[in-house]
């Protein structure tokens, strides 16, 4: 059945990105999970991204992928179902491919330099979605060791459930290199109806990210970096956009 939604695909362009959020967070074995994308900005829903771009995976506790199919669901979401065979940490991982050139007259066009030759402005937006899964209990270090291999993230000292009161150290990477002084936006709500609290933020000189933790709720932190790297014919860089959500209970 076809969903019809606010196709807002766009304004990836102007900084809208994807997350996603869990239906559970106590999983064990066995257990069915949803897995849900969502589309706007700082955590708050504007429309939807087209499925074209998108894909969707986990990476299992040894670390194999296995790919997820993202089904039509909502106006304002897209629908992933998984179910873990054993206990473990998992990571989902979205990632959003969108492709834009920006022409003499300063206008953003969907496309590439295949497509405009003469575009002043070539840019790949390649966007990252991840979530955690915990899943058992009494999981050992080793278990909670595997992080995935992206080429932007915001990895902690140890993955966990967190709790109020806790101390969250976060580093956030560009490839294997912790990058200092870069902006994180941080958007909190207790739940998914409610108001949302945003937060500017920036890693320290090693790339850290200390977030005392004093609230319940749902966390995304959204982490930016615009590279060089490019493509010859194709476009010129690309804008890395990486969002991590996790909640916090007492």
């Amino acid at each position: 059945m076809k969903v019809e939604f606010l196709d807002t695909t766009d304004h990836m362009v102007y900084g809208h990105e994807g997350w996603l959020e869990p239906n559970t967070t106590h999983v064990h074995e066995g257990d069915p999970v949803e897995i849900y994308f969502k589309w706007g900005h700082n955590m708050q829903v504007h429309g939807l991204a087209r499925k074209e771009g998108l894909s969707a995976y986990v990476i299992l506790p040894d670390g194999q992928k296995h790919q997820v199919e993202i089904k039509d669901y909502k106006p304002s979401s897209y629908l992933m179902k998984f179910t873990p065979k054993e206990k473990g940490l998992y990571h989902f991982i979205c990632e959003n491919k969108g492709y834009y050139v920006i022409d003499s007259e300063g206008k953003h066009l969907m496309g590439t330099l295949k497509d405009y030759p003469d575009a002043p402005k070539a840019t790949s937006y390649t966007q990252f979605s991840h979530l955690t899964m915990l899943v058992g209990h009494d999981l050992s270090k080793e278990q909670l060791s595997t992080s995935p291999k992206l080429p932007l993230a915001i990895v902690p000292e140890e993955w966990k459930k967190w709790k109020t009161g806790e101390d969250i150290i976060f580093t956030l990477y560009l490839y294997k290199d912790a990058l200092p002084d870069n902006d994180i936006d941080m958007a909190r709500a207790d739940d998914a109806e409610s108001s949302v609290e945003q937060k500017k933020m920036k890693t320290d000189g090693e790339g850290k990210l200390n977030i005392k933790v004093d609230k319940t709720g749902q966390y995304l932190l959204i982490a930016r970096h615009r590279s060089l790297e490019g493509e010859t014919g194709v476009y010129y860089d690309t804008q890395f956009t990486y969002t991590y959500y996790y909640s916090v209970k007492k």
